[in-house]
């Protein structure tokens, strides 16, 4: 078994260095930086660790396509490789370049992957039939690649582990991630390209059994299904006159996305009678209705929250399913896949760079939105930072602070600053203490502006927020001071809600029932058989906390005999926008000290 595995190995690995050199060195070279170049604030290479990783990336399938192009045009070699190499410089000055590597990689990245299944055919004649079997071979080649690379990673796992258990050999704790790296990294992505096709006119080929009966039993029944769904819930919105769900983009986008790729994969079966050539006439007429519904609701969202990355993508989106539409349903299907291919990788090349791309257009958006956020708390006046004279509203605050986020994310706090009056050499560094305050926080203290932190912003909208209170070392321990007392409970808690009373038996003369008042934040607890009552006022301590941040001291109190000492922990509350007004408790957790002297 591992002698033609091992010969199947070595063959792809000589083909592959033949007829691919520079991706099998760029896939080398991705491999051994994975596993050794220490990254994650390591300083000189390692720092830059994820931007070499994307432009080997990209490098490696933009000379891929390039090499494909040379191949179906005939070109030279030389050609090929001055159109490869002036690409992949442009694209890994970008990479270097650009402050936030993350969006646009994803954007170039999936271009230049794409690219490889259309390069062949950027030349006249080609029919969809050619572009179909090259593109099945080329993911079945992709499919046993994985494959053959879970295999490999098994079998090395199994002998690795085999030589610690019989030997006693210690190896490195990351050893299965290095293995996993140095296959997933090298061994399959070069099994794959030894198997590119070189045939890019086979356009005579059985379809295949299995995926006619995916295609035509699951997948179409599937989106049809989905189809009806989308067509009721419009009926819905039209009756009720009601905009869409902002959710209602990622679903339309899904269909859109699935049914192209069902249309891709049964383009043989087009010109054929049957449930898969009617699908095929139809799907883009079905589309256009939900892409206006796609229209009307990122449409919708853009006009509240501005543009994001993520609403960017969902326009893309939108824009390459109306072309597509467009062009299907006008054109004969010889030429359709090559267009739907082309516009996506174009509008993915597009909205990579520039200030038209999704980094630039956002970032142009959300200063927008910052930029009037404070005109209408009167930080700027006539284009001037001032000082502020009365305090933001709570949900100014909430957008302010999420704004300000998003630039911080982005790292590009230094085009903000100034809005707020401060100055660019500002200390961005982020803290290392728990809990201490983020630049934005500390930007925005110095400017009178409150941060909300990112989960309380829904209740923010409302005019309300959240107040914690987590006393130091809560966490329960192993010991505690009793002295003085004869029980103690270490773990009480009680939220707002049904059944949240408790009930705590001590011994079999003493249970105390635990209940509270949760509107005049009063806890009682009542000796069940004696009919003793404790009562612990919490409205003072926790509306101090809340104005002061005062740490809740712990109180003792008495009735018959009974004394109880409580010591609260944690709650949480909600508040309105003042520090002090309109508290309501809505869970509690303590310690109770238990003394009965009766």
């Amino acid at each position: 078994m591992l002698k033609p595995l091992a010969s199947a190995l070595g063959t792809g690995l000589w083909s592959a260095v033949g007829r691919f050199p520079v991706p099998f060195l760029c896939a080398l070279a991705f491999c051994i930086i994975s596993i050794f170049l220490p990254g994650y604030g390591q300083s000189g290479l390692g720092e830059r660790k994820d931007e070499i990783l994307a432009i080997l990336f990209c490098t490696t399938f933009w000379f891929i396509s390039s090499t494909l192009v040379a191949e179906s045009r005939g070109w030279r070699k030389l050609w090929g490789y001055a159109l490869a190499y002036a690409g992949a410089g442009a694209i890994g000055a970008y990479l270097w370049m650009v402050p936030k590597i993350e969006i646009p990689f994803s954007l170039l990245g999936a271009a230049c992957f794409l690219s490889m299944f259309i390069a062949p055919f950027l030349r006249s004649g080609v029919s969809a039939d050619a572009i179909w079997v090259f593109n099945y071979r080329l993911w079945l080649r992709i499919a046993v690649s994985v494959l053959v690379g879970l295999v490999l990673f098994l079998g090395l796992l199994a002998i690795s582990q085999s030589f610690k258990f019989l030997f006693g050999v210690e190896q490195p704790y990351d050893m299965a991630g290095n293995i996993w790296l140095f296959v997933a990294t090298f061994v399959s992505p070069v099994f794959a390209m030894a198997g590119i096709p070189r045939d890019f006119d086979a356009g005579d080929v059985d379809y295949p059994k299995p995926i006619r009966m995916i295609v035509s039993f699951i997948l179409l029944p599937l989106l049809l299904v989905y189809a009806v769904t989308l067509y009721l819930y419009t009926g819905k919105i039209v009756a009720t006159w009601t905009l869409p769900e902002g959710g209602v983009v990622y679903l339309v986008s899904g269909f859109g996305i699935v049914g192209t790729i069902a249309w891709l994969a049964s383009v043989p079966l087009h010109t054929q009678s049957g449930f898969v050539a009617t699908f095929a006439r139809n799907f883009y007429r079905i589309l256009l209705l939900p892409l206006a519904l796609l229209f009307v609701g990122i449409g919708i969202r853009i006009k509240e929250y501005g543009v994001t990355e993520e609403r960017y993508v969902v326009v893309l989106c939108l824009l390459w399913l109306v072309l597509s539409s467009a062009f299907a349903l006008v054109a004969t299907s010889r030429h359709a896949p090559r267009f739907i291919y082309l516009s996506l990788i174009s509008l993915l090349f597009l909205a990579s760079v520039g200030p038209w791309g999704a980094m630039g257009l956002s970032n142009f958006s959300q200063l927008g939105r910052l930029e009037a956020a404070l005109i209408r708390v009167g930080l700027i006046v006539d284009g001037q930072p001032q000082a502020l004279k009365t305090p933001p509203g709570v949900k100014e605050q909430a957008e302010i602070s999420a704004l300000m986020d998003y630039f911080a994310d982005r790292e590009r706090l230094d085009e903000v600053l100034p809005l707020l009056g401060l100055a660019k050499d500002f200390d961005k560094t982020k803290p290392d203490v728990y809990n201490a305050a983020t630049p934005v926080q500390t930007a925005l203290k110095q400017v009178g502006i409150p941060y909300i932190v990112k989960w309380e912003r829904d209740l923010a909208s409302d005019g309300t927020r959240t107040v914690w209170y987590r006393r130091e070392n809560v966490m329960p321990t192993d010991t505690y001071d009793v002295r003085g007392f004869d029980y103690l409970l270490s773990n009480g808690y009680l939220y707002q809600g049904p059944d949240s009373d408790k009930s705590y038996t001590f011994s079999r003369d003493l249970t105390l029932d635990a209940s509270m008042d949760w509107g005049s934040m009063v806890l009682t607890f009542t000796d069940k058989h004696g009919g003793r009552e404790v009562k612990f006022a919490l409205a003072e301590g926790v509306k101090a906390y809340d104005v002061m941040q005062t740490v809740i001291a712990q109180e003792t109190q008495g009735a018959g005999g009974l004394s109880l000492r409580l010591n609260v922990r944690d709650f949480n509350a909600q508040a309105g926008f003042k520090p002090g007004s309109d508290l309501k408790l809505n869970s509690l957790s303590y310690e109770l000290y238990v003394k009965d002297e009766r």
